[in-house]
């Protein structure tokens, strides 16, 4: 879900296999595809202009989240708000064993500031919050990521860790007799 709204402007990612750092237009600047986006999504794309409010309902439409789909969303609040913290600290413990992602956390304290981050943008989600100014906050972490070389497979990965917690967690609550559920330690 923190996927939805990517940061398209101007910045920097490691080269593919080749160490060097390159904007975004080197890597995709040639791009016969660029030919195919709409002129307004172009325009984003190559200026970093802000997202404007016909992009945020053309992608909550492409995604289904009309007035029911968040009501929906909204219904598994209570299951969200209590699991989140289980999911996230699952996240940031896989986070610590995996070298190539906790070097990118200066301290405990780092990590901290970083899941209180997680908990309310995943706590924005929940509420079926996809306003402007969580638009905003998304693309600001997307460029950060993108600044310090954090590849999507990890943020992906960690999205992962903390969404299958809560599917889980979900599917236990509303059908406590599923067996293809586990729960993990």
């Amino acid at each position: 879900m923190g996927l939805i709204f990517t940061y398209r402007g101007p910045q920097k990612f490691q080269g593919i296999g080749n160490g060097k750092k390159n904007s975004l237009e080197n890597i995709v600047g040639g791009d016969p595809n660029m030919q195919q986006l709409s002129k307004s999504d172009r325009d984003i794309h190559q200026t970093g202009t802000p997202v404007l409010d016909q992009d945020i309902a053309a992608r909550l439409e492409f995604l289904q989240l009309n007035d029911e789909g968040r009501a929906a969303i909204r219904s598994l609040k209570a299951i969200v708000d209590r699991e989140l913290p289980n999911g996230l600290d699952r996240f940031y413990d896989q986070l610590r064993k995996t070298p190539r992602v906790k070097r990118f956390f200066s301290s405990e304290e780092h990590i901290g500031r970083a899941k209180s981050g997680q908990e309310s943008h995943w706590k924005n989600i929940a509420n079926g919050d996809f306003s402007e100014e969580f638009v905003r906050k998304v693309r600001i972490i997307g460029k950060v990521h993108a600044e310090i070389g954090l590849e999507p497979r990890w943020y992906m990965g960690g999205y992962a860790v903390v969404l299958d917690h809560l599917i889980n967690s979900i599917i236990l609550k509303q059908r406590p007799s599923v067996a293809c559920c586990r729960t993990r330690a």
